[in-house]
């Protein structure tokens, strides 16, 4: 089994979501996946850990801004050490491994947990309330308004 996200597969006590094989995503783009009901964007980033492996993550797949659900096909990318996804309409930019907009702090997408298990990409049926910790642990915490 590979687990890619140790901590947010511990804490999820749910059952997980088979979507699909990890060979089905393609590097650096997204795919929306239905989960209990709810439009989720799964991303596949190249390279992007220390350890040179690919990176996933999981967020709602509906733009806050604009109520569309099109994240799954926005743009990847970085801002310093963070990967995030600009969306394709009006191009705010999310923190893949928290949720938090980066061009409005008062905006926030839900994060997923998120494994591959055997090739198979598995989501959790629950969205996680602080993120992706083994990314924001790493690397940096949520922002917050003072």
């Amino acid at each position: 089994m590979t687990v890619l996200d140790d901590v947010a597969a511990d804490r999820h006590d749910g059952p997980w979501v088979d979507v699909c094989a990890a060979t089905d995503v393609l590097a650096d783009r997204g795919v929306c996946a239905l989960i209990e009901g709810v439009a989720v964007a799964l991303f596949r980033c190249s390279g992007r850990s220390v350890e040179g492996h690919d990176r996933w993550f999981a967020v709602d797949n509906r733009d806050p801004f604009t109520g569309a659900s099109v994240l799954s096909r926005g743009l990847v990318g970085s801002a310093g050490d963070r990967v995030t996804v600009a969306s394709p309409l009006l191009k705010q930019r999310f923190d893949l491994a928290t949720g938090q907009c980066i061009d409005d702090v008062a905006m926030t997408l839900g994060v997923w947990p998120i494994r591959v298990v055997d090739g198979r990409v598995e989501v959790g049926t629950e969205p996680s309330s602080t993120g992706n910790q083994r990314e924001t642990g790493r690397k940096h915490q949520p922002a917050t308004m003072s």
